[in-house]
């Protein structure tokens, strides 16, 4: 899963966009994609050769100073993720799809104000379907 989760975030790294997987650290400057997703059951990266084909979750959480900001990014991350939408080959020996299944309700966090401007970031989450095959 890995090497899945890298040739994401390299796509979301060619169209300008700063990304995280499953932690942004501490006060992350905005806007920012932030992905997670599960190793599977049982662990793809050590049965990956035996199981041939597999599928997971992967969850993508656009952050912004705004919800409109949000919007943004969103459809930016969508864009750059567009090219697994058809099957890509960004994972050596693997072929890659990204259905986008669900795309949740934008909301501000009103837990984590941002340090420098004392506001309160937004946030949207879209669900993919991940599915990888051997090329």
């Amino acid at each position: 899963m890995r090497s899945h989760v890298t040739a994401i975030r390299a796509a979301l790294t060619t169209a300008s966009l700063v990304n995280y997987f499953a932690d942004a650290g501490t006060d992350p400057t905005l806007p920012y994609v932030l992905l997670w997703t599960g190793s599977g059951a049982p662990p793809i990266e050590d049965s990956i050769a035996s199981r041939g084909d597999f599928e997971a979750t992967l969850g993508v959480t656009s952050v912004a100073g705004t919800p409109e900001g949000v919007l943004i990014v969103q459809a930016a991350a969508r864009t750059a993720l567009a090219a697994f939408a058809s099957g890509s080959t960004a994972v050596t020996g693997r072929i890659v799809w990204l259905t986008l299944e669900d795309s949740r309700a934008v909301q501000v966090d009103r837990d984590v104000p941002v340090t420098a401007t004392g506001r309160y970031p937004a946030y949207g989450v879209d669900m993919y379907r991940l599915r990888s095959t051997p090329a």
